[in-house]
Formats: C-alpha cells, sequence, structure tokens
C-alpha cells in the first residue's frame, strides 16, 4: 500500500505503522462515505466490524514495539489505546446502525477519525522518534 497517501503530518516514517494508519482513516473515510449515502448499513456494519479488529490488530502491533524496544511512554501511550478502544466498541457493540441514529454515528465516526489524525499527530510521531534515535 504505501503511505503516499498520508498526510505529511501524519507520517511517522515507519513503513508499517503508516500503512497501517493509511489503512484506518480509509475505512473511517468509507464509513463515513456509506454514512453520506444512507443507503447501504449491512456494509456500514461491515466496515464497523472491521475497524474495530483492525484497530485491536493496529495496537497490538504498536504495543508490541514499544515493550521491544523499552519505550519510556509506553504506559501512557497504551492507556490512550485502551480508552480508544473502550469508545469504539461501545459503538460497535450498540449495533444499531440505523437511518434513526444516523447523526449520532456521523458525529461518533468523524470523533473517532480526528481521534486517530491527533494521537498520530502527537503519540505516534513522538514514538517513531525515540524508535529512530535508538537504531
Amino acid at each position: 500500500m504505501g503511505y503516499e497517501g498520508l498526510p505529511s503530518e501524519l507520517v511517522t516514517g515507519n513503513d508499517e505503522i503508516d500503512d497501517q494508519h493509511q489503512k484506518l482513516l480509509e475505512t473511517v473515510e468509507s464509513i463515513l462515505s456509506e454514512l453520506d449515502t444512507g443507503e447501504n448499513y449491512e456494509e456500514v456494519k461491515r466496515l464497523l466490524d472491521f475497524l474495530v479488529a483492525y484497530i485491536d490488530e493496529h495496537f497490538e502491533e504498536e504495543e508490541s514495539v514499544m515493550l521491544k524496544n523499552r519505550y519510556p511512554e509506553f504506559a501512557q501511550h497504551k492507556s490512550e489505546h485502551d480508552l480508544f478502544k473502550m469508545r469504539i466498541r461501545t459503538l460497535h457493540m450498540s449495533r444499531q446502525v440505523t437511518n434513526h441514529n444516523h447523526d449520532i454515528l456521523v458525529l461518533t465516526v468523524k470523533e473517532a477519525k480526528r481521534w486517530i489524525i491527533q494521537h498520530v499527530m502527537k503519540s505516534d510521531i513522538k514514538l517513531a522518534r525515540y524508535l529512530k534515535g535508538i537504531k
């Protein structure tokens, strides 16, 4: 995939992490696009299923890298991951993806996108700098 599609401020310089961030943002954009049409809530559910699973996979890999490299801010970074996973799972578990809660879904998914971008810019860029410094 590559990370050519990521805005420069979101590029960590770690190809694997950047690829995963790009996939997360593409998935969020796909969800927003489906919600915009308001026609295929089954596809929204499928994309939410994928997003939750992919977030778990991404965070596990990132946390493994942090532990392996003895990242000094691991606990704080992991707590950010844990809080976000709790939020996204709450949305996912509701499974109430219908036209009746369309506006709430849009706001929630936009907030998830905002969180991902802010987390990458603040925490993941910091992690990437640390990893570059120890190599």
